[in-house]
């Protein structure tokens, strides 16, 4: 169909990530296929099979290292199947919290690239209010005016709004409350247990989750305590930590940062990749602690 159109298009064979990576010459190698367009130069890449996907965007299940570009003269050569653009899921949250401990808020998320792909492919053949009982489950908090922007607009990121209600985002002990910063957005495990790993991490593309929090501290409470900064980076720039925290007129604002430059991490880097996680766990359930004036 692209030929047809007058434009330069070749098939590129692929090796899905459930079928593996092959290192030496194979017929049986490649189990899937997609398209490609040169313009000035660039090889513009598509799945014809993903309803949501804008051009040069793959689904995950065929991000998987290269493909095999074949031309119409049986030539052929490899084809670089990661984004260049990163994937990203941004999140805002203000919420004051009340005399009563309780948490009124607003949320603010949005999504790009392929985690915008991966939330369409989702749910946008679920109900939303199938996606408001997940998301106040998931979360343990009560919503009204959801709002979900750009479900089919897909050159745009997916956006969604909402006020949510809680009284289970704050602790009190012995006359001293406790309040997790990154609040439900907080990375509760490391997804990196075993002790050794002998192939790479592919996360299948660079990406970036960052979350900026403003709590307005009740009336009548002063803080005691808060969670130190924190930077990290991981060698050859893979991947950074960036944790700041501040107080000042009643309020206090966090911005966490994880993002990863590279979407394969070399097998050797693990024991760091593991221990940065870990650092990231640690930071971000570390607790801002108020107590009565």
């Amino acid at each position: 169909m692209l030929r047809y159109a007058g434009l330069e298009a070749n098939p590129v064979l692929v090796s899905t990530r459930a079928n593996g990576v092959f290192f030496f010459p194979t017929l049986k190698g490649f189990n899937y296929v997609i398209a490609s367009v040169i313009i000035s130069n660039k090889i513009i890449l598509l799945d014809a099979s993903e309803f949501y996907a804008v051009p040069n965007q793959l689904p995950l299940r065929a991000i998987n290292w290269e493909g095999r570009l074949v031309k119409k003269d049986g030539t052929s050569i490899s084809v670089n199947l990661s984004s260049e653009k990163i994937s990203s899921e941004d999140n805002f949250i203000s919420v004051v919290i009340n005399q009563d401990l309780e948490a009124t808020g607003i949320l603010r998320k949005k999504y790009t690239n392929l985690n915008a792909l991966n939330f369409r492919n989702t749910y946008n053949s679920i109900k939303e209010e199938d996606i408001i009982k997940e998301i106040e489950e998931d979360n343990l908090i009560e919503t009204e005016r959801f709002k979900i922007q750009n479900r089919e607009t897909l050159n745009k990121p997916i956006s969604i709004t909402t006020k949510f209600f809680s009284d289970d985002l704050v602790e009190e002990i012995n006359d001293k409350i406790y309040i997790t910063p990154l609040l439900f957005l907080a990375e509760k495990e490391n997804p990196f247990k075993i002790e050794d790993r002998k192939y790479p991490v592919d996360f299948g593309t660079t990406w970036r989750e960052k979350n900026n929090i403003s709590i307005t501290v009740p009336e009548g409470y002063e803080v005691v305590s808060i969670p130190e900064p924190l930077s990290i980076n991981l060698t050859d720039n893979f991947g950074v930590l960036r944790y700041q925290i501040s107080q000042a007129n009643g309020k206090i604002k966090i911005t966490s940062i994880v993002q990863f430059n590279n979407s394969i991490i070399p097998a050797n880097f693990y024991p760091e990749l593991k221990e940065f996680y870990k650092q990231v766990v640690e930071k971000q359930s570390e607790k801002i602690i108020l107590i009565k004036k």
